[in-house]
């Protein structure tokens, strides 16, 4: 038995076209109806018809853009347009839909009947569909041996496999005003790119994998060498640019191996945790479980002295400096903590927005909390609150022209810290001379230029002893010291401890023991 779809935003026409024909007579089964092409896009993916009745003019989706939406995932479905319009356009968007046919409303039951049996004639010659299902991926994590339907399916389960989740970020545009159901509109764009995502994994892994739709991207198992690991990144990354040849809104998380398909549904959760990590580190790589990070996230203890006060004070570089680290530190922490790390983005930006409309009247943003929700990366948060705290500093009108001097002053050291600085050379970019810059950056902040480069390079130090592996040369160099030995003696008299000392007292990585302080 045939199955059938009838799609129509006319509740008239659904039961005229449902009770005028015994449907049953000619092997046709009607599994579902829906009033939009929204519904009818769920409904399809839930029962997977045989024919479509469609009319073109719906609500929320039209039927020639739902069945564009339909064809990649669906292309053996035989469409038959309703219209009653006459419109050109609609019949040429039909013919290159391949539809069946494209009937006038209103029509003759004959029409439709005849436009129906031509459908079944094409479902009968239409080729076989490729072995294996849609569905295979996500069936594997239900793996029991005793079930025949396993054995259908093209991997060699006693051999290494890998899991894989292709995520695309969808979320950027977002907002709860959107007007769209969210999971609605991963299934439209997994269902538009599923056909391309697919002949990229045919060409990586042959015929040895398994490929289902998921959310607003794929999850893959398939065969793998041994040595599939050690260079997964290079192997995978074809899939990052299957959708306009850029990088940026794709990511791939991949498990480790799984010797036997017992293992699936622990990958799977590894895979899930590293295409996460995404919101994290970014979009545009491949992500291994293996080099997810395990560090906890821990709140700023003290945001009143690091962040609200000073920019209360209007002593914007340090709460600039401290957003800057404080959003980098976020970048270095484990996955199962981001719900955490949104909350404490969304505290700041709801202290922001109340800050900025006491001082300038400047009207509430709406959808905060969503803004932060469906960011697609801690990198698209960083700009938000960097573009809010920056409109916040060119509103106050209590920050004077020396004021705004000192700011650019400090904003322009921040961006080069990691190279040589001349006092000539940051006073030519405020326009003044370099006596009156020292001059007035003294009176306006109590401490002198030079002092304020070397907290800037001092704190830059402590955060790579502290938090990377980088041998001591390599962080003079990153700091702007030509001489590694003045660099180790100038944190000696900051810390009070040598940067070897200070590395084992407060750093995650030790310091390689072949590096030498001098």
């Amino acid at each position: 038995m045939y199955r059938m779809v009838i799609v129509d935003d006319s509740e008239l026409t659904r039961r005229g076209i449902c009770e005028s024909v015994n449907w049953e007579l000619m092997d046709i089964e009607i599994v579902g109806e829906a009033a939009n092409g929204l519904e009818a896009m769920l409904l399809i993916h839930d029962q997977n018809p045989d024919i479509l009745i469609c009319d073109v003019r719906m609500p929320k989706l039209d039927g020639i853009a739902l069945v564009g939406e339909l064809q990649p995932s669906h292309p053996s479905l035989q469409v038959i347009f309703l219209s009653g319009y006459s419109e050109k356009e609609y019949l040429k968007n039909a013919i290159k839909l391949n539809a069946v046919d494209y009937i006038y409303k209103p029509f003759q039951l004959h029409e439709l009947v005849a436009a129906v049996e031509k459908a079944k004639r094409n479902c009968m010659q239409r080729k076989p569909a490729p072995q294996g299902s849609t569905d295979d991926a996500l069936l594997l994590l239900q793996y029991a041996p005793d079930d025949p339907q396993f054995a259908r399916m093209p991997l060699d389960f006693a051999s290494n496999m890998a899991t894989m989740i292709i995520h695309m970020d969808t979320a950027g545009g977002r907002t709860a005003d959107s007007g769209y159901d969210s999971q609605l509109e991963d299934r439209l764009i997994a269902s538009r790119h599923y056909v391309a995502f697919r002949s990229e994994a045919e060409k990586l892994f042959g015929s040895r994998f398994v490929m289902s739709s998921v959310g607003s991207g794929y999850l893959l198992h398939a065969n793998v060498p041994p040595d599939f690991l050690g260079n997964a990144k290079e192997r995978l990354a074809p899939f990052l640019t299957v959708i306009d040849g850029t990088q940026a809104g794709v990511a791939v998380g991949v498990s480790g191996l799984s010797a036997d398909v017992s293992e699936l549904r622990r990958a799977y959760g590894q895979a899930r945790l590293a295409v996460h990590a995404a919101f994290l580190l970014g979009y545009g790589r491949v992500i291994l479980h293996s080099e997810l990070s395990g560090k906890p996230f821990v709140p700023a203890p003290d945001l009143q002295g690091c962040f609200y006060t000073p920019v209360q004070n209007s002593n914007f570089t340090a709460a600039i400096g401290f957003l800057e680290d404080y959003i980098d530190g976020m970048a270095g922490c484990r996955v199962q903590d981001i719900p955490r790390i949104k909350e404490a983005l969304a505290s700041l930006a709801f202290w922001l927005s109340e800050e900025m409309q006491k001082y300038a009247g400047v009207p509430e943003a709406p959808y905060l909390s969503e803004r932060i929700h469906y960011a697609p990366d801690l990198q698209s948060v960083r700009e938000y609150l960097m573009g809010q705290l920056q409109q916040h500093i060119g509103n106050l009108s209590s920050l004077d022209n020396k004021g705004r001097i000192v700011l650019e002053v400090e904003q322009y050291i921040l961006a080069n810290f990691d190279r040589d600085l001349s006092i000539r050379e940051i006073a030519q970019q405020v326009y003044i001379t370099p006596n009156y810059l020292c001059y007035l950056y003294k009176k306006n902040t109590g401490r002198t230029l030079s002092q304020f480069i070397l907290d800037v390079r001092m704190e830059k130090a402590s955060r790579m002893v502290r938090e990377t592996s980088m041998k001591l040369g390599e962080v003079s160099d990153a700091l702007g010291y030509a001489n590694q030995n003045y660099f180790t003696r100038l944190f000696t008299k900051y810390f009070g401890e040598s940067p070897r000392a200070y590395r084992d007292k407060h750093g995650r990585l030790p310091l390689p023991p072949s590096d030498d302080e001098g």
